[in-house]
Protein backbone atom coordinates (compact mmCIF):
# COMPACT_ATOMS: atom_id res chain seq x y z
CA UNK A 1 0.00 0.00 0.00
CA UNK A 2 1.19 3.49 -0.80
CA UNK A 3 0.35 6.49 1.37
CA UNK A 4 -1.10 8.21 -1.70
CA UNK A 5 -3.65 5.39 -2.07
CA UNK A 6 -5.37 6.29 1.20
CA UNK A 7 -4.33 9.96 1.49
CA UNK A 8 -3.93 11.58 -1.95
CA UNK A 9 -1.69 14.64 -1.57
CA UNK A 10 -4.07 17.23 -3.04
CA UNK A 11 -7.11 16.03 -1.11
CA UNK A 12 -5.09 15.69 2.08
CA UNK A 13 -3.70 19.21 1.77
CA UNK A 14 -7.20 20.64 1.34
CA UNK A 15 -8.55 18.65 4.26
CA UNK A 16 -5.68 19.68 6.57
CA UNK A 17 -6.11 23.34 5.61
CA UNK A 18 -9.85 23.19 6.26
CA UNK A 19 -9.27 21.37 9.57
CA UNK A 20 -6.84 24.01 10.79
CA UNK A 21 -9.27 26.78 9.83
CA UNK A 22 -12.17 24.96 11.50
CA UNK A 23 -10.19 24.50 14.72
CA UNK A 24 -9.90 28.28 15.00
CA UNK A 25 -13.56 28.89 14.12
CA UNK A 26 -15.27 26.15 16.13
CA UNK A 27 -12.91 26.03 19.13
CA UNK A 28 -11.66 29.61 19.58
CA UNK A 29 -11.40 29.65 23.37
CA UNK A 30 -9.40 26.83 25.02
CA UNK A 31 -10.52 28.23 28.39
CA UNK A 32 -13.89 26.60 27.59
CA UNK A 33 -12.28 23.14 27.24
CA UNK A 34 -12.76 20.40 29.83
CA UNK A 35 -9.92 18.44 31.48
CA UNK A 36 -10.44 14.70 31.47
CA UNK A 37 -8.90 11.41 32.47
CA UNK A 38 -7.77 8.83 29.93
CA UNK A 39 -10.73 7.69 27.83
CA UNK A 40 -9.02 4.31 27.39
CA UNK A 41 -8.44 3.27 30.99
CA UNK A 42 -9.68 6.11 33.20
CA UNK A 43 -6.26 6.89 34.70
CA UNK A 44 -5.31 10.48 35.45
CA UNK A 45 -1.56 9.92 34.99
CA UNK A 46 -0.76 11.66 31.70
CA UNK A 47 1.97 13.79 30.18
CA UNK A 48 2.09 16.30 27.34
CA UNK A 49 3.07 14.71 23.99
CA UNK A 50 2.59 17.44 21.38
CA UNK A 51 0.33 20.19 20.09
CA UNK A 52 -1.69 20.03 16.87
CA UNK A 53 -3.83 22.91 15.61
CA UNK A 54 -3.99 24.38 19.09
CA UNK A 55 -4.96 21.14 20.82
CA UNK A 56 -2.73 19.47 23.42
CA UNK A 57 -2.28 15.75 22.91
CA UNK A 58 -1.27 13.83 26.00
CA UNK A 59 -0.07 10.27 26.58
CA UNK A 60 -1.52 8.08 29.31
CA UNK A 61 1.27 6.66 31.50
CA UNK A 62 -0.89 3.63 32.35
CA UNK A 63 -2.16 2.33 28.99
CA UNK A 64 -0.28 4.43 26.42
CA UNK A 65 -3.39 5.98 24.87
CA UNK A 66 -2.84 9.28 23.09
CA UNK A 67 -5.72 11.74 23.46
CA UNK A 68 -6.68 15.41 23.48
CA UNK A 69 -6.73 17.02 26.92
CA UNK A 70 -8.28 19.39 27.70
CA UNK A 71 -11.05 18.72 25.19
CA UNK A 72 -13.85 20.87 23.75
CA UNK A 73 -17.30 20.33 25.22
CA UNK A 74 -19.59 17.70 23.75
CA UNK A 75 -21.84 20.49 22.46
CA UNK A 76 -18.95 22.25 20.68
CA UNK A 77 -17.79 19.00 19.10
CA UNK A 78 -21.33 18.14 17.97
CA UNK A 79 -21.61 21.53 16.27
CA UNK A 80 -18.24 20.98 14.60
CA UNK A 81 -19.33 17.62 13.17
CA UNK A 82 -22.65 19.08 11.98
CA UNK A 83 -21.41 22.34 10.47
CA UNK A 84 -17.68 22.37 9.72
CA UNK A 85 -16.39 22.66 6.15
CA UNK A 86 -13.64 20.11 6.88
CA UNK A 87 -16.16 17.43 7.88
CA UNK A 88 -18.30 18.17 4.84
CA UNK A 89 -15.20 17.94 2.60
CA UNK A 90 -14.21 14.64 4.22
CA UNK A 91 -17.68 13.14 3.69
CA UNK A 92 -18.36 14.46 0.20
CA UNK A 93 -14.94 14.47 -1.48
CA UNK A 94 -12.04 12.96 0.45
CA UNK A 95 -13.53 9.71 1.72
CA UNK A 96 -15.42 8.72 -1.45
CA UNK A 97 -12.15 9.06 -3.38
CA UNK A 98 -10.31 6.64 -1.07
CA UNK A 99 -13.07 4.41 0.30
CA UNK A 100 -12.24 1.25 -1.63
CA UNK A 101 -8.48 1.64 -1.12
CA UNK A 102 -9.10 1.96 2.61
CA UNK A 103 -11.42 -1.06 2.56
CA UNK A 104 -8.73 -3.17 0.85
CA UNK A 105 -5.68 -1.84 2.69
CA UNK A 106 -6.95 -1.01 6.17
CA UNK A 107 -10.39 -2.28 7.16
CA UNK A 108 -10.20 -5.89 5.94
CA UNK A 109 -6.91 -6.39 7.78
CA UNK A 110 -8.41 -4.96 10.98
CA UNK A 111 -11.35 -7.36 10.74
CA UNK A 112 -9.00 -10.33 10.27
CA UNK A 113 -6.90 -9.24 13.26
CA UNK A 114 -10.04 -8.95 15.40
CA UNK A 115 -11.20 -12.39 14.31
CA UNK A 116 -7.80 -13.82 15.26
CA UNK A 117 -7.88 -12.15 18.69
CA UNK A 118 -11.39 -13.43 19.36
CA UNK A 119 -10.41 -16.96 18.28
CA UNK A 120 -7.24 -16.85 20.38
CA UNK A 121 -9.31 -15.81 23.40
CA UNK A 122 -11.85 -18.54 22.56
CA UNK A 123 -14.57 -15.90 22.73
CA UNK A 124 -17.51 -14.92 20.62
CA UNK A 125 -18.59 -11.55 19.33
CA UNK A 126 -22.26 -10.67 19.45
CA UNK A 127 -22.13 -6.95 18.70
CA UNK A 128 -19.58 -4.71 17.02
CA UNK A 129 -19.87 -1.01 17.82
CA UNK A 130 -17.72 1.37 15.80
CA UNK A 131 -17.38 4.78 17.45
CA UNK A 132 -16.55 7.33 14.78
CA UNK A 133 -17.74 4.89 12.13
CA UNK A 134 -17.26 7.25 9.21
CA UNK A 135 -19.05 5.84 6.19
CA UNK A 136 -19.47 2.42 7.84
CA UNK A 137 -16.99 0.45 5.75
CA UNK A 138 -15.33 -1.22 8.74
CA UNK A 139 -18.70 -2.46 10.01
CA UNK A 140 -19.66 -3.55 6.51
CA UNK A 141 -16.48 -5.64 6.40
CA UNK A 142 -17.26 -7.09 9.85
CA UNK A 143 -20.71 -8.09 8.65
CA UNK A 144 -19.30 -9.58 5.44
CA UNK A 145 -16.74 -11.63 7.39
CA UNK A 146 -19.36 -12.89 9.85
CA UNK A 147 -17.84 -10.98 12.77
CA UNK A 148 -20.69 -10.11 15.12
CA UNK A 149 -24.42 -10.55 14.81
CA UNK A 150 -25.21 -6.84 15.22
CA UNK A 151 -23.28 -3.89 13.85
CA UNK A 152 -23.79 -0.43 15.30
CA UNK A 153 -22.29 2.76 13.90
CA UNK A 154 -21.85 5.74 16.23
CA UNK A 155 -21.16 8.72 14.00
CA UNK A 156 -21.55 12.44 14.77
CA UNK A 157 -21.34 13.66 11.17
CA UNK A 158 -24.78 14.00 9.56
CA UNK A 159 -23.43 13.10 6.11
CA UNK A 160 -21.41 10.09 7.26
CA UNK A 161 -24.23 8.81 9.49
CA UNK A 162 -26.47 8.88 6.41
CA UNK A 163 -23.89 6.79 4.55
CA UNK A 164 -23.92 4.25 7.41
CA UNK A 165 -27.70 4.02 7.28
CA UNK A 166 -27.44 3.62 3.50
CA UNK A 167 -25.27 0.55 4.12
CA UNK A 168 -28.05 -0.92 6.26
CA UNK A 169 -26.24 -0.37 9.55
CA UNK A 170 -27.94 0.45 12.83
CA UNK A 171 -26.74 4.02 13.27
CA UNK A 172 -26.60 6.32 16.26
CA UNK A 173 -26.13 9.83 14.89
CA UNK A 174 -24.35 11.79 17.56
CA UNK A 175 -21.46 11.87 19.97
CA UNK A 176 -20.57 8.73 21.92
CA UNK A 177 -21.34 10.63 25.14
CA UNK A 178 -24.94 10.92 23.91
CA UNK A 179 -25.40 7.19 23.34
CA UNK A 180 -27.74 5.87 25.98
CA UNK A 181 -28.44 2.30 24.99
CA UNK A 182 -27.73 0.29 21.86
CA UNK A 183 -27.99 -3.12 23.41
Amino acid sequence: MREADIRPAGLLATYLRLSAEDAKIFFPDPAQFITRDCPGCGADNKSFAFDKNGFDLVACAECGSLFVDPVPTTEALAMFYRESPSQQFWAEEFFPAVAEARRENIFRDRVHRLQALIAEDQSTCEIVIDVGAGAGIFLEECRSAGLGKRHVAVEPSVDLAAMCRGRGLQTVEGMVEEVVDVM
